[in-house]
């Protein structure tokens, strides 16, 4: 039987020779043709201030999953959101203090499930811009917080190469799946202008008017997956006549 003094050198010494594990959230939404991301301040020393993913210890009582979707709700006060698993994180060096392996969750929102951004005083949340470059992408926000350029090295540990996975993975699937239409204010009621700048926030780069419409018209309309709403029209900035709408 061991003492209460041997029970605790023992809990330390698995504590220093096995990893925690932990979860972090990516939450794109996109705002007209850009693509943005939310970022925390990191609340723990000795990294306060610096930005961050949302994180979060899984506990106990928890899976991976609910650990991710509590974290949104803590972190962004985002709730009633789907999420799927992006990546394990789990180089050696990762995080230099401490071993920790980071299970991290992409989660895909309308602007309009983010309104609460602007009105919160409590939410630490902020929305960045990502600004694609030649060696990856940069964060810029200048809302609420004054203006922010974030460089990725400005970066916590390894969450730019967590942000960068994800782009990647957004990019590479939205082609031959349906995750553009997480991204409408409203699938009852959207233009092909509103679908393409999903497009085009998701890849990075602007799509061919003519070829975006043929491949939505092959993908979508002709097997029936989007409607056309008959004569119903929609106002556009910047436009002509008013466009047809169309349902998901």
């Amino acid at each position: 039987m061991h003492t209460e003094e041997e029970h605790l050198t023992s809990s330390d010494s698995y504590r220093s020779h096995y990893p925690s594990v932990a979860v972090s959230t990516l939450l794109f939404t996109t705002k007209k043709d850009v693509l943005q991301v939310a970022l925390i301040k990191c609340p723990e020393y000795p990294h306060i201030e610096r930005w961050c993913l949302p994180c979060s210890y899984i506990r106990f009582e928890e899976t991976a999953d609910e650990a991710a979707l509590r974290c949104l709700r803590d972190r962004t006060g985002i709730t009633d959101v789907s999420i799927e698993q992006l990546y394990t994180f789990s180089d050696v060096a990762r995080k230099p203090d401490l071993r920790i392996i980071m299970v991290s969750y992409i989660a895909m929102v309308p602007e309009c499930k983010l309104s609460h951004f602007k009105e919160s005083t409590d939410l630490k949340a902020v929305l960045f811009d990502v600004i694609r470059t030649e060696d990856g992408f940069y964060l810029y926000s200048d809302s609420g917080i004054g203006e922010v350029r974030l460089e990725k090295s400005g970066l916590l540990f390894d969450h730019a190469q967590m942000i960068q996975t994800a782009l990647d993975r957004m990019a590479g699937k939205i082609d031959y799946s349906e995750i553009a239409f997480r991204f409408l204010n409203n699938t009852e009621r959207f233009t092909l202008t509103e679908l393409r700048y999903i497009y085009d926030a998701v890849k990075g780069a602007r799509s061919d008017v003519g070829n975006f419409r043929r491949f939505i018209k092959n993908r979508y309309i002709i097997t029936g997956k989007v409607v056309n709403n008959a004569d119903d029209r929609m106002e556009m900035e910047h436009a002509g006549r008013p466009a047809s709408t169309f349902r998901y």
